[in-house]
């Protein structure tokens, strides 16, 4: 009956309008939409997530958003490579967009050449790049070129080379082909080995500032390269050893998974291992926890960021999950700064704070 009267008396009210607007005109508070929030959270024990804001949306193509090459994470931006190709990987340029730890768009910059391989200097921007056709180049923090050379006298085809790496302060680059470390000054010129033992598989290096030596199973690739400074710098191998090396010749195999390295990260006293299976949280050669993720992992302070499609989960440096968010559209990015977290989608930017106990870092 109650219903027939609202009709009835919409039908009155103005018949040229339609039964559900009539209705919402003369009872706006029943047929107001409930509105929910186009992501939903999960907790775990310990922790806490807030929505702060909605940041400002992101036009597609501009950093973050977009499809690109590569996408590295560092202390305080972030580098998004693009390719443009003319013809096939033989010519072209690249494009490095830059965003601030916060995902606004802080400079643009075009090279005259492809990207193969690249990698940022944690602690400066001195950048070092190889493109498709073997050419090695070191830029500055101002991204303008300081010097390039070829590789191709030491390489006859490109998958031979495995990874490249600067030191923090951008004066020693390394290249891994196949099982064997490169190194080269701030200038691009090669430190030469001054002992090479074919028995033992050992290499030593001499410079002003170190003597290295390294020896491992020559049978084994490299599959991953990290300095962190000059006392602390490691490398990874197809058969999920790694090793540690240090500038006076010292180096041990500190871990290891039987799955290929993908990635090496130290951050305080823990070792991020990430394989071709999982990533593992070791701390003085053991294991403590293993994150069963194939995503990337964005990390910063004791925090770990995990992105794919629509989902970002958060861990504790231990490896322990504290939340999971879900989105209703796609992710472009994630970011981690000063306990907030902001996820850029296809349509806006949000913008939460996290924390957790912590108990879960013990």
């Amino acid at each position: 009956d109650k219903a027939i009267f609202h009709y009835e008396l919409a039908q009155k009210h103005n018949p040229k309008v339609g039964v559900i607007k009539k209705l919402q005109m003369l009872q706006p508070e029943i047929h107001k939409r409930e509105k929910h929030p186009p992501f939903s959270i999960k907790l775990f024990k310990e922790a806490s997530v807030q929505f702060l804001k909605t940041g400002k949306r992101v036009q597609a193509g501009v950093a973050p958003r977009g499809t690109y090459f590569q996408i590295d994470h560092y202390k305080d931006t972030c580098w998004y490579i693009k390719n443009n190709y003319i013809s096939g990987i033989e010519k072209g340029s690249a494009k490095i967009s830059i965003t601030n730890k916060m995902g606004e768009l802080i400079n643009s910059i075009e090279l005259d050449h492809l990207i193969f391989k690249a990698k940022r200097a944690n602690n400066s921007d001195c950048f070092i790049a190889i493109s498709y056709d073997l050419k090695l180049y070191l830029y500055s923090p101002t991204l303008e070129l300081i010097t390039s050379k070829k590789l191709s006298r030491k390489l006859d085809d490109r998958y031979r080379l495995k990874e490249v790496d600067i030191s923090p302060i951008g004066d020693l680059v390394i290249v891994a082909i196949d099982n064997e470390l490169i190194f080269y000054d701030k200038e691009l010129k090669e430190i030469k080995n001054i002992a090479t033992s074919i028995e033992k598989n050992t290499k030593s290096y001499k410079t002003e500032d170190f003597v290295l030596e390294i020896e491992y199973d020559g049978r084994d690739n490299i599959s991953a390269l990290q300095i962190n400074d000059m006392d602390d710098m490691y490398f990874g191998t197809y058969s999920g050893k790694v090793f540690k090396f240090t500038k006076n010749g010292s180096q041990e195999l500190i871990y290891e998974c039987q799955s290929p390295i993908r990635d090496i990260k130290r951050i305080n006293h823990y070792l991020v291992v990430t394989s071709d299976r999982c990533i593992d949280i070791v701390r003085d050669g053991k294991r403590i926890n293993t994150i069963e993720e194939s995503s990337k992992v964005i990390w910063r302070d004791n925090t770990g960021c995990a992105v794919t499609k629509r989902v970002v989960k958060l861990f504790t440096l231990t490896g322990s999950p504290t939340a999971e968010l879900t989105f209703n559209d796609s992710i472009a990015d994630a970011y981690l700064f000063d306990g907030n977290l902001i996820v850029f989608t296809s349509k806006k930017s949000f913008v939460f704070s996290y924390s957790f106990s912590n108990n879960l870092l013990s």
